[in-house]
């Protein structure tokens, strides 16, 4: 019998802040986030398969995006660019390249 506990996929949504985390197998976001125009927040953490991140410039309300953990993603789309926005991005991603 295993001690350790098991941490499940997860999405959360709530009044346009979204989670999603623990997804291991996710290697890209669906292209309909696009169509989000309500999203704000979005945080994605632990999905270690994610290699590419869908444009996200037309979601202009969308104001802070933390990538945690997904260690295969290697840039972010152009669209994101978040020095000419009052945006802010937060990412522990040891590959991203996000600012160069």
């Amino acid at each position: 019998m295993s001690s350790g506990v098991v941490q499940e996929p997860y999405l959360s949504q709530k009044a346009g802040d979204w989670e999603i985390g623990r997804c291991s197998k996710l290697k890209g976001l669906s292209p309909g986030i696009q169509h989000l125009t309500s999203l704000e927040d979005l945080e994605i953490g632990n999905c270690e398969e994610l290699e590419v991140m869908i444009p996200l410039e037309n979601n202009r309300r969308l104001r802070y995006l933390c990538l945690i953990g997904s260690h295969k993603l290697a840039s972010l789309p152009e669209g994101l660019q978040w020095n000419k926005c009052n945006k802010y991005i937060s990412c522990e991603c040891w590959r991203l390249k996000c600012w160069h």
